[in-house]
């Protein structure tokens, strides 16, 4: 089957699902998210202060998902929550089409199948109407773009800082994809020759940098950059349970993965870039420290992996036949 096909096989798959499992609309913050994005609408303008807060208003306020939430309230005036749902289904459609797209190049059709089936139970404790849904396809187009670079020996085109200026309006897991450039430079670095390094550092510094500018380019500006780390530090995150630990007390999706996972790796030796390793371990940490990651492991792990699995798994390991006795050449016999 053409990747093509496969990835819109794949699409369309996960739009049926979000659609047929209306699970998008179980969780408060939508409404909140909705009244943010009226707010703009009506004032023509992103909040810098809090406008809602009973407590604490006009306290100074970080909108950094304003894009998000326009997206979700536009598609709330037209069709109402149906709109909303239909927005969500489009967003996992995009997210499955890409990575399929992707992993085909190096799994055979079962094994990529497989590998949806475990992005689609990652996914599902976080199948909600809210900006981070949005935010995953740009995580999974962002990563491959990397993957890429790093394939053709070169830094990413400019032009995909774009892609930058976008997500960081989106959400606050821009940050994350600031730190991918640095990942994927670190190893190109490290795998180029002496005389090679000084275009490698210049080619992807240089990406770096426009980068980190196209992520200043939101209503925060610099403050933007700096408030998901506040976040992350807050106190209140001890109470929510998006933000609690991974608990293995009782299976889970989450567990069945990360065993899936094992026995692959452990079946057949498989060689992962020590970079690329060290990136799954960082992002395997983010995972048990907060049950809201696991979705990003999972995206990640799959894209990731999906080379160094396939070449482990399409090898020829099987025995050399040794080979035939030859006759001799004597023409004796005994």
């Amino acid at each position: 089957m053409p990747r093509a096909t496969f990835a819109l096989l794949a699409g369309f798959a996960a739009f049926a699902f979000t659609i047929i499992v209306p699970t998008a609309l179980r969780d408060g913050d939508t409404g909140w998210h909705l009244a943010t994005s009226a707010w703009i609408v009506a004032h023509a303008r992103v909040p810098t202060s809090d406008p809602f807060s009973f407590t604490a208003p006009g306290r100074p306020w970080v909108a950094h998902e304003w894009l998000s939430e326009l997206a979700m309230y536009a598609s709330y005036r037209v069709a109402g929550w149906s709109g909303l749902i239909i927005l969500i289904g489009t967003a996992m459609a995009a997210l499955f089409a890409v990575v399929a797209h992707e992993i085909r190049r190096w799994l055979s059709p079962r094994a990529s199948v497989a590998a949806l089936l475990m992005l689609v139970t990652g996914l599902l404790p976080s199948l909600l109407a809210r900006p981070h849904i949005l935010a995953l396809p740009i995580l999974a187009a962002w990563l491959i773009v990397l993957l890429h670079a790093r394939e053709r020996g070169k830094a990413p085109p400019f032009g995909f800082a774009l892609l930058m200026l976008v997500w960081a309006n989106a959400h606050g897991s821009f940050v994350f994809g600031l730190a991918l450039v640095g990942v994927f430079a670190l190893e190109a670095l490290i795998a180029a020759a002496l005389s090679d390094r000084r275009r490698v550092v210049l080619g992807w510094g240089a990406f770096g940098v426009a980068c980190a500018v196209a992520a200043t380019v939101t209503p925060a500006g610099v403050d933007g950059l700096a408030f998901p780390f506040y976040v992350d530090r807050l106190k209140l995150l001890a109470h929510l349970n998006e933000w609690q630990p991974a608990d293995f007390a009782t299976f889970s999706g989450f567990e069945a993965i990360l065993l899936a996972t094992l026995a692959v790796l452990l079946l057949r030796p498989v060689r992962i870039p020590p970079i690329r390793l060290l990136l799954m371990l960082g992002v395997l940490h983010l995972a048990l420290q907060h049950t809201r990651q696991e979705i990003v492991l999972v995206v990640v792990g799959i894209l990731v992996l999906a080379e160094p699995l396939g070449k482990a798994w399409t090898a020829k390991t099987a025995p050399r036949q040794r080979p035939a006795p030859r006759a001799d050449q004597s023409g004796s016999s005994s």
